[in-house]
């Protein structure tokens, strides 16, 4: 399967999912990253926000705002690039062209 391929099925497979499963799958990936010891050494984390029909990893960035841990968050500009932006409990956030929600400032 090509990369296209891979991505297009766990999209559809995402999809699929009722928000039970979504709600399951969300404290999942919470759980296994926060029980990670690279988690516990590492200061910084580069995380993506979720599209509206994933998993969720809002509970997660809160988790690790808390922890303080300096957390980075991509934003979509005009030119199509892409930048990691060190957000904090006060980042205010807004939508990009694709629904996905990034700071509004970075």
């Amino acid at each position: 399967m090509t990369k296209k391929e891979i991505r297009l099925e766990v999209q559809n497979r995402i999809k699929e999912m009722s928000d039970v499963e979504k709600e399951w799958a969300s404290q999942t990936i919470t759980d296994a990253i926060l029980s990670s010891k690279l988690l516990k050494k590492s200061k910084n984390i580069f995380i993506y926000m979720n599209m509206n029909d994933e998993p969720s990893t809002f509970d997660l960035i809160g988790v690790l705002l808390a922890l303080e841990k300096t957390v980075c968050v991509p934003k979509l500009y005009r030119n199509e690039t892409m930048k990691p932006i060190i957000i904090t409990p006060f980042t205010d956030f807004g939508y990009d062209k694709y629904g996905i929600q990034e700071p509004k400032k970075g």
